[in-house]
């Protein structure tokens, strides 16, 4: 059920995605419509730029998720030190799948950097569907464990 509902939420957000992208291609391409008749634009050159710039936004808005995420994990593993009992085994098992999520999506990042084209776009996806699990998975275990 938990994977179904992952899927249908991991769908909507690139679907999502996907509309925003278009949306600023979109309204960029009209920008550039607008220069004047002596200002002939590379279209391909600015699609280039506007990739190029969509991809380091990119990568930087997944590693400073990655760094929200290793902080509120720390924060939990202080809270794992102070309980006790079978509560702090469950929040070791929580912390324990958080950084193996956390190092997954490390490693999407790092192949996602590498990539172009439509693998860069499948990496994409993937690593931003990951990103947004992790953080519920993180914010599910700080309401579990208050």
């Amino acid at each position: 059920m938990k994977k179904s509902l992952f899927k249908i939420f991991a769908v909507m957000i690139t679907f999502t995605f996907c509309l925003v992208s278009v949306s600023k291609f979109a309204m960029a391409e009209k920008d550039d419509s607008k220069a004047p008749s002596g200002v002939v634009h590379s279209s391909s050159e600015s699609m280039t730029e506007k990739v190029s710039e969509t991809k380091e936004s990119i990568e930087k808005d997944l590693n400073a998720g990655i760094s929200s995420i290793q902080t509120q994990v720390k924060d939990l593993t202080e809270k794992a030190k102070k309980a006790t009992g079978q509560a702090k085994r469950d929040l070791n098992v929580k912390i324990e799948e958080l950084n193996e999520q956390e190092e997954d999506l490390k490693a999407q990042v790092k192949k996602l950097k590498s990539s172009t084209g439509l693998a860069w776009q499948d990496l994409k996806s993937g690593a931003k569907s990951a990103l947004e699990s992790i953080k519920k998975s993180v914010q599910d275990a700080k309401e579990r464990f208050k």
